[in-house]
């Protein structure tokens, strides 16, 4: 599947932007939680390649997001709720993600933190998206990339949901 046409699937399933919740079943609304990932547009291989995404509430009621770092650390404990789900290089056909980070925290880590955003507010949580394995490793190339964050929860904690960001595109140069 072309970039183009996976990017076009995308979009006829994302519209309008519905969730599922924990269980399977579907939400009788639209939930109002948006995503918007960026990198930066240029990247040198073999540097990081700085990545901030924004979740904001748009729910009348607040949800809570559970993360053990919003910023990048060496263990990786910002990756713990945040998920490369594609990612494409130069228009290729096929995907390249191998494999997520792997979280190592060290031993006097306490549990995740839960940050609360009422309704309008926003987070934001920075990593590196090289810390992902990918096909052929980040070599020079124009990529798109999804995310998803996950286990938001609202409603005082009654259901969980995933929300998927639209593709965002960046550059690795030599």
């Amino acid at each position: 599947m072309t970039c183009r046409r996976a990017f076009l699937l995308f979009l006829a399933l994302s519209a309008p932007l519905s969730a599922v919740v924990a269980g399977g079943s579907d939400v009788d609304q639209d939930i109002p939680i948006t995503l918007a990932a960026y990198a930066n547009a240029r990247c040198k291989k073999g540097d990081p390649i700085p990545l901030a995404v924004t979740v904001e509430n748009g729910l009348k009621s607040a949800i809570s997001f559970g993360t053990f770092s919003l910023d990048p650390v060496p263990w990786n404990g910002e990756t713990s709720s945040l998920t490369l789900v594609d990612v494409y290089r130069n228009g290729e056909n096929g995907g390249l993600f191998l494999g997520r980070p792997k979280i190592e925290p060290p031993e006097q880590t306490q549990s995740p933190s839960h940050y609360v955003l009422k309704r309008g507010q926003s987070l934001v949580i920075k990593t590196d998206l090289s810390k992902w394995k990918i096909r052929g490793g980040w070599i020079p190339g124009r990529y798109t990339a999804t995310v998803r964050i996950e286990n938001l929860a609202t409603e005082r904690g009654r259901h969980t949901v995933s929300v998927l960001s639209e593709p965002f595109s960046f550059e690795v140069i030599p």
